[in-house]
């Protein structure tokens, strides 16, 4: 038996992940399409992904290196 409080809430999911579906993916947008302010978005958004990317590289490398090898360190340009 399906619980009558269940349903609502499966419903609000799919309802929520349906309007997620159909929003426009910016990052798909080919860049002669952007505006200045949408560059300058794009920009400072990928520039934030490469310094998390690199930030938890060094992590891994650090975990990863044995005491006989120093760590190699990334740095964000």
């Amino acid at each position: 038996p399906v619980n009558d409080n269940t349903h609502p809430l499966v419903e609000a999911h799919r309802q929520m992940r349906r309007g997620k579906e159909t929003q426009p993916r910016w990052w798909e947008t080919p860049v002669n399409e952007l505006n200045h302010q949408e560059l300058l978005q794009m920009d400072a958004t990928i520039d934030n992904l490469h310094k998390t990317f690199l930030a938890r590289l060094n992590e891994k490398t650090a975990a990863a290196s044995s005491s006989m090898a120093p760590p190699m360190y990334f740095h964000h340009k």
